[in-house]
């Protein structure tokens, strides 16, 4: 069921190859082996081979390929990110993460951008945006290939304030992310925080 529409993807699948994510589907047709993506109501064949793994977050489809490639579906569009594939990934929401060779790295706006030259202890994503504390332990977001470190000391003010507005690469960065934002601190401040669950 879609938007309240009723419709067959395939007549044979095994439900632990399906992954359901923020208006897409991903899942494998047994009928043909053919790996397929329900992307907003529309379905894609993606690859004529089974991938080994494969997970969904809003509007894209992290997956290792049969032939060992860590690529990515979005926007109807594959985009290969890294061959051989990591040992893990994560996806959340609209990100997709990976570590090579003790590098952290995303795709934003059809680019693999380098977070970071490391791996960050603690870090949590939310939407399109990542949050993490860097070496200094200040908190860093990272939203469509613009970098910003919040002054910890004063978000709260900055929140209740209401005046914590600023344009990030032409998309508005207001004070309802913020507030956001100010969970993924507590979060990520809580003793025992972490980071998202990987894909292995």
């Amino acid at each position: 069921i879609y938007r309240g529409n009723t419709r067959v993807l395939c007549r044979n699948s095994d439900f632990s190859r399906v992954s359901l994510g923020g208006d897409i589907v991903a899942f494998m047709d047994d009928d043909d082996d053919t790996f397929r993506v329900l992307d907003h109501g529309r379905s894609d064949d993606v690859e004529q081979f089974a991938p080994l793994n494969f997970t969904t977050g809003a509007g894209l489809v992290g997956y290792v390929s049969a032939t060992g490639e860590l690529r990515c579906w979005s926007d109807r569009v594959v985009h290969p990110l890294m061959k051989p594939a990591p040992t893990a990934y994560y996806v959340q929401d609209s990100v997709i993460t990976w570590i090579d060779k003790g590098q952290w790295w995303t795709l934003s706006r059809d680019e693999r951008v380098m977070i970071e030259p490391f791996v960050p202890e603690m870090w949590q994503v939310s939407g399109g945006c990542i949050a993490y504390l860097d070496l200094n332990r200040q908190l860093q977001v990272q939203m469509e290939q613009a970098r910003m470190k919040l002054d910890t000391s004063r978000l709260l003010e900055n929140l209740t304030s209401g005046a914590f507005e600023r344009d990030m690469s032409q998309k508005r960065f207001d004070a309802n992310t913020a507030l956001g934002l100010g969970d993924l601190q507590a979060r990520l401040l809580q003793a025992g925080g972490g980071r998202s669950q990987p894909v292995d």
